[in-house]
């Protein structure tokens, strides 16, 4: 490993074990410009090497891969268990009692 890709390495790790961190602060500990520090980042975004967002305070929120994996199943969960509230609002409730009633149009069908 190369000084520069130790330094990178440092880069990151210092950056996930904060979670979120100031761009100025983040420049002012690696010893750059606030823009360099945000170029960097920018440039890890873009390779996959960290996750996360920049927002408009100049602060970078590191989310990592576990976190966006339990994020990606509590949003298809709560968009099942949405649509499932609309569909169910929308027809007051009956799906069930559809399916029964329709069960029950054949002759002897009993209910």
């Amino acid at each position: 490993m190369t000084v520069s890709q130790g330094m990178l390495g440092e880069f990151i790790e210092f950056i996930q074990e904060q979670k979120v961190v100031e761009m100025d602060e983040l420049a002012v500990h690696f010893e750059m410009r606030t823009q360099d520090a945000i170029k960097r980042i920018e440039d890890l975004l873009m390779m996959g090497r960290i996750h996360g967002v920049i927002d408009d305070r100049g602060k970078f929120i590191c989310v990592t891969e576990d976190e966006l994996k339990a994020v990606t199943q509590l949003t298809k969960a709560s968009t099942l268990l949405s649509l499932t509230s609309f569909i169910l609002s929308q027809t007051g409730g009956k799906i069930h009692e559809a399916s029964r009633q329709g069960e029950c149009d054949r002759p002897g069908c009993r209910v």
